[in-house]
Protein backbone atom coordinates (compact mmCIF):
# COMPACT_ATOMS: atom_id res chain seq x y z
CA UNK A 1 0.00 0.00 0.00
CA UNK A 2 3.21 2.32 0.93
CA UNK A 3 4.22 1.77 -2.78
CA UNK A 4 0.86 2.95 -4.42
CA UNK A 5 1.11 5.79 -2.65
CA UNK A 6 4.46 6.81 -3.20
CA UNK A 7 3.77 6.12 -7.11
CA UNK A 8 0.15 8.37 -7.03
CA UNK A 9 2.20 11.00 -5.05
CA UNK A 10 5.22 11.19 -7.41
CA UNK A 11 3.18 10.61 -10.53
CA UNK A 12 1.08 14.11 -9.75
CA UNK A 13 3.91 15.65 -8.34
CA UNK A 14 6.02 15.01 -11.21
CA UNK A 15 2.89 15.94 -14.06
CA UNK A 16 2.58 19.26 -12.27
CA UNK A 17 6.11 20.28 -11.76
CA UNK A 18 6.75 19.09 -15.43
CA UNK A 19 3.49 20.89 -16.85
CA UNK A 20 3.94 24.36 -15.26
CA UNK A 21 7.97 25.09 -15.17
CA UNK A 22 8.59 22.96 -17.97
CA UNK A 23 8.36 26.70 -20.01
CA UNK A 24 10.68 28.50 -17.85
CA UNK A 25 13.49 26.24 -18.80
CA UNK A 26 14.03 27.58 -22.64
CA UNK A 27 17.47 29.05 -22.89
CA UNK A 28 17.70 29.72 -26.78
CA UNK A 29 21.16 28.79 -27.01
CA UNK A 30 21.99 29.74 -23.20
CA UNK A 31 24.30 27.62 -21.20
CA UNK A 32 22.48 25.95 -18.80
CA UNK A 33 23.71 25.33 -15.33
CA UNK A 34 24.00 22.27 -13.79
CA UNK A 35 20.14 22.17 -12.03
CA UNK A 36 19.07 22.61 -15.61
CA UNK A 37 20.58 19.98 -17.41
CA UNK A 38 19.58 17.83 -14.95
CA UNK A 39 15.98 19.09 -14.42
CA UNK A 40 15.30 18.57 -18.26
CA UNK A 41 16.86 15.57 -18.03
CA UNK A 42 14.35 14.18 -15.66
CA UNK A 43 11.64 15.94 -17.80
CA UNK A 44 12.49 14.75 -21.45
CA UNK A 45 13.60 11.38 -20.84
CA UNK A 46 13.48 8.13 -21.33
CA UNK A 47 10.21 9.35 -23.72
CA UNK A 48 9.89 13.28 -24.88
CA UNK A 49 6.32 14.48 -23.78
CA UNK A 50 6.87 16.68 -26.43
CA UNK A 51 5.23 14.57 -29.07
CA UNK A 52 2.49 13.49 -26.57
CA UNK A 53 0.75 14.66 -23.47
CA UNK A 54 0.30 10.93 -22.52
CA UNK A 55 4.08 10.35 -22.42
CA UNK A 56 4.77 12.85 -19.15
CA UNK A 57 2.40 10.26 -16.68
CA UNK A 58 4.94 7.41 -18.20
CA UNK A 59 8.00 9.22 -17.54
CA UNK A 60 6.41 9.77 -14.36
CA UNK A 61 6.55 6.16 -13.43
CA UNK A 62 9.82 5.20 -15.20
CA UNK A 63 11.42 8.09 -12.30
CA UNK A 64 9.11 6.59 -9.60
CA UNK A 65 10.74 3.67 -10.13
CA UNK A 66 14.40 4.44 -10.62
CA UNK A 67 14.13 6.37 -7.67
CA UNK A 68 12.60 3.37 -5.76
CA UNK A 69 15.09 1.09 -6.54
CA UNK A 70 18.03 3.60 -5.98
CA UNK A 71 16.44 4.00 -2.31
CA UNK A 72 15.97 0.37 -1.86
CA UNK A 73 19.80 -0.64 -3.16
CA UNK A 74 21.42 2.09 -0.93
CA UNK A 75 19.43 1.31 1.96
CA UNK A 76 20.50 -2.30 1.73
CA UNK A 77 23.93 -1.57 0.63
CA UNK A 78 24.48 0.96 3.92
CA UNK A 79 22.90 -2.09 6.41
CA UNK A 80 25.57 -4.22 4.98
CA UNK A 81 27.89 -1.47 5.47
CA UNK A 82 27.00 -1.55 8.89
CA UNK A 83 27.32 -4.83 9.78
Amino acid sequence: MKILIYYIVFIVAYVLLSATTAMYFMTWGAQRNVFEKLYVLIIAHPFDWGRSIWLLPINAIFWATILLLVRIGSRKFFSWIGR
